[in-house]
């Protein structure tokens, strides 16, 4: 349906025949589709457009990627060289907090418009590839996220410095068992069976069906969140729990043959004794915001997730983790602290804390979507929310 060369970042399709499908294209496929602000901009401007069409015009969105990979993440390497003559090389400190900064917020706000949609609007992720970092943001967030067995999904922040963000800590604290921890420390990698055994796909569907899928959905136009799903069943090979299949622990340990090990290692009060990647501060940093994240709605942990990457930016290990991954491609990041038991409990409480005036940086701020059950609750949590 759509030409990768096209001119545009985001694509934008709809069937030939009158229909309420839409389908929008992350369109950047010779760096995996990374987002970039241009990219953030458009996506939540066409989603929100779509929500208050009067009358209603568009049901069902799909969101998919260009190419061998639905989203990689960010494009870190634009926010390491802002501020840099010409554009190559490491930026200006304070150029490159500010692009970070701005990119995040902007980045937020459009993970949270996607997972509070309303007007009839419901997005449907079509998960083909690659999906790490900001690609899950951009996706798991929606009510339908169909896995084909070509994906590779994964939270590899830490291996850069930085910490699960895009609303990852509300995602991964609600996984079954010590997934998430394990998820948040290691970046491991999971297949698109494993993401839906867990709930972070909703549907699996081989890669040779989607097209048929597509097709399918865009003729009957389903106006009712139901009636979407009775569609993707027929074409899927297995649901999540809570989308019809079998209790949500039992589906992860057929999954993971380690869960116990996963568990036990996670599990753990301290992460000192534990298998982990990256920068030991990010690893320590990741697995406590996904235990707060836990108690947490999503606009709170993004709100808070705002501040741990503000001050992110404002350090040196994610430039370093940039740098040697993604620039010199050295594979030897030197860290500011070198090993997790160096890294005291105290400090990571502090870089979790709310944005004060004092840093500089105004805190993240959510607008209020109508009856949200994305804000907090008495008790803590979200009320309501049935996905993950």
């Amino acid at each position: 349906m759509f030409d990768a060369a096209a001119a545009g970042e985001i694509l934008e399709g709809r069937p030939a025949a009158a229909s309420t499908a839409r389908t929008l294209v992350l369109n950047r496929p010779g760096v995996l589709n990374s987002l970039n602000s241009t990219m953030v901009t458009a996506l939540r401007s066409r989603l929100l457009a779509y929500e208050a069409a009067t009358p209603p015009g568009v049901g069902v969105v799909f969101l998919r990627g260009a190419g061998r990979a639905y989203c990689a993440g960010g494009d870190l390497r634009a926010l390491y060289a802002a501020g840099a003559e010409g554009g190559g090389g490491g930026g200006d400190p304070a150029a490159r907090l500010a692009a970070a900064e701005a990119f995040f917020r902007a980045e937020y706000e459009l993970n949270y418009v996607l997972a509070t949609l309303g007007g009839g609007v419901m997005a449907v992720a079509l998960l083909d590839g690659i999906v790490m970092g900001g690609g899950v943001g951009v996706s798991v967030h929606a009510p339908f996220r169909v896995a084909t067995e070509r994906v590779v999904l994964a939270m590899p922040e830490a291996v850069i410095g930085l910490h699960p963000d895009v609303g990852a800590s509300f995602l991964l604290g609600r996984l079954p068992g010590r997934t998430g921890e394990w998820m948040a420390a290691t970046g491991a990698r999971l297949t698109g069976a494993q993401a839906v055994a867990v709930g972070l796909a909703t549907h699996l569907v081989p890669s040779g069906r989607l097209a048929d899928l597509v097709a399918r959905l865009e003729a009957v136009s389903p106006t009712r969140r139901a009636a979407v799903e009775e569609e993707l069943a027929v074409f899927a090979e297995a649901t999540a729990p809570g989308q019809g299949g079998a209790d949500a622990d039992a589906q992860r340990r057929a999954a993971f043959p380690h869960a116990d090990a996963m568990d036990e290692a996670f599990g753990a009060a301290t992460m000192e004794e534990t298998l982990a990647a990256g920068s030991p501060f990010s690893v320590k940093v990741g697995v406590a915001s996904v235990r707060a994240g836990r108690a947490q709605s999503l606009h709170s942990c993004l709100v808070r997730e705002h501040a741990m990457s503000v001050r992110c930016a404002a350090g040196v290990d994610v430039w370093e983790g940039i740098r040697a991954a993604l620039v010199d491609k050295d594979r030897s990041p030197r860290w500011a602290v070198e090993r997790l038991a160096d890294v005291a409990d105290a400090d990571v409480a502090a870089f979790m804390r709310p944005l004060t005036a004092k840093d500089g940086v105004a805190p993240l701020e959510l607008e209020p979507r109508g009856v949200d059950k994305y804000m907090d609750h008495p008790g803590g949590g979200t009320a309501g929310r049935s996905r993950l």
